[in-house]
C-alpha cells in the first residue's frame, strides 16, 4: 500500500520500515536472497532520509539486519563490516544521547 502511495524512488520512513520488516520475514523464511535485497534497499532508504553524515538508530538496525543476513549466506568478512558499522553508530548515537 505505501508502494503504491509513494513509489518505489521517494524515501520515505514507513517504506524503508515495511522494507526491514520483509527482509526480516524472508530471513526466517530462509530465503536470504530476497532478505538481503530489501533490507538493502531499506538501509539506502534510511541514508536517503537521515543522510550520511549523522548517526541514527534505524541506519544502525538496518546495518545490523544485514550482518544477519550476510551471516547468514556465510559472507563472514561483509557481515563483520556491517557489524563494525552498526557498533560505531550506536556508539556514537548513544555518546551524542549522553551528552545532551
Amino acid at each position: 500500500m505505501r508502494l503504491e502511495i509513494y513509489g518505489h524512488e521517494k524515501p520515505h520512513p514507513g517504506i524503508a520500515r515495511s522494507s526491514n520488516n520483509l527482509g526480516s520475514v524472508y530471513g526466517r523464511l530462509d530465503d536470504l536472497d530476497k532478505a538481503l535485497e530489501n533490507h538493502e534497499q531499506s538501509l539506502k532508504m534510511r541514508l536517503a532520509i537521515h543522510g550520511h553524515k549523522e548517526p541514527h538508530p534505524d541506519i544502525a538496525i538496518s546495518l545490523s539486519n544485514l550482518r544477519n543476513v550476510y551471516e547468514g549466506l556465510g559472507k563472514l568478512n561483509e557481515a563483520l563490516e556491517k557489524f563494525r558499522q552498526s557498533l560505531k553508530m550506536n556508539c556514537i548515537f548513544i555518546d551524542m544521547k549522553a551528552s545532551s
